[in-house]
């Protein structure tokens, strides 16, 4: 299953709405005693409602009002489905939803259509061929340039303060979060992210929700699909050379020495089918560990490669070249195509 691309969170910001009433909002109010509490709406009488800021958590959205006026937070798929991607023609019909919490709840008028765009989420998902871990040598193929990488096991994330790719294990996620079984088997989904305004801006013809709306799924796809191959890079044949002992050691040292914190799965991706290359080589996975001795390791170092080879030759399938460039086939056509 590959699906449609769609909108995972929108946050918009609007400078046109009027407050009926704040009964369901929680106020927030941090201030020295020397600094004025600032004034976040002024009624026609002259009442004034100041505070840092407001807030209320609806069923669709999420609303919170400052000084700088009101920021309405939601996700167009979930008003639909809980994890199936919506089609964006569905957007204007979750809009008039979302202007009808906002007036049950004490903001009878809201111009969302004229709201400025400071996040969009755009994702995919697939079910894959093999479970998540089995990818992990793929992720740490993605290019970065000023971007963190964190790997926290089923779910990678390459991210700054404006941008970001988010890939993760979308049925355990559903099933930790909010205890949802699904039936699609190894269901991946990757979002990419423009976390504030300009981020927008830069990448998406999108200033005003208005413009989004004029958007087509052949757009978004377009627009998806062309930072996805940003993200791969320039494909890089893997080919499995062989080396003795000496010579293998020689070369993961080489790996460690770069620098890189993906240093492991580096030379990973230079190796053969791991499970083979552990008993062929090393004899055995005990031998392999006292090999560490030879690249000055320090016991934390060594503990983390003992995790990382675990969950390598516990979850992943064989570790081959061939392998690698099946998956890597897979995940481009899946989620670069």
């Amino acid at each position: 299953m590959s699906e449609i691309i769609g909108i995972d969170k929108l946050r918009l910001s609007a400078r046109e709405f009027k407050i009926d009433s704040i009964h369901n909002f929680t106020a927030i109010q941090n201030h020295h005693k020397d600094t004025e509490i600032p004034l976040i709406y002024r009624y026609k009488n002259g009442n004034e409602i100041r505070a840092n800021k407001m807030y209320f958590n609806g069923e669709l959205a999420n609303y919170t009002i400052n000084r700088y006026g009101l920021k309405v937070e939601f996700n167009p798929n979930k008003i639909y489905h809980n994890y199936k991607n919506a089609n964006l023609s569905r957007l204007p019909n979750a809009l008039k939803m979302i202007e009808k919490e906002a007036a049950d709840n004490g903001l009878p008028y809201v111009n969302l259509t004229t709201s400025t765009v400071s996040r969009i989420d755009v994702c995919r998902q697939s079910e894959m061929d093999n479970n998540f871990l089995a990818y992990q040598p793929v992720f740490s193929m993605l290019k970065a340039n000023r971007q963190l990488t964190r790997d926290y096991g089923t779910t990678y994330n390459i991210s700054n303060k404006s941008t970001g790719l988010v890939m993760y294990d979308k049925g355990k996620e559903l099933n930790d979060k909010h205890s949802i079984s699904i039936p699609e088997k190894n269901l991946m989904r990757g979002e990419v992210r423009y976390l504030n305004s300009k981020a927008v801006r830069s990448n998406l013809p999108v200033y005003y929700f208005s413009d989004l709306l004029s958007m087509t799924n052949a757009d978004i796809h377009e627009i998806y699909r062309d930072k996805m191959k940003k993200y791969i890079g320039e494909r890089k044949n893997v080919v499995p050379i062989n080396f003795s002992l000496h010579q293998e050691l020689e070369n993961m040292k080489y790996f460690l020495e770069e620098g890189k914190k993906n240093w492991f799965e580096r030379w990973l991706l230079s190796a053969f089918d791991i499970q083979q290359f552990v008993s062929d080589k090393f004899t055995s996975y005990n031998n392999l560990l006292t090999c560490f001795d030879y690249l000055e390791l320090n016991k934390h170092q060594k503990f983390r490669l003992k995790t990382k080879i675990n969950e390598y030759l516990n979850n992943c399938r064989p570790f081959s070249a061939g392998n690698l460039v099946n998956l890597f086939d897979e995940f481009e056509q899946k989620f670069a195509s």
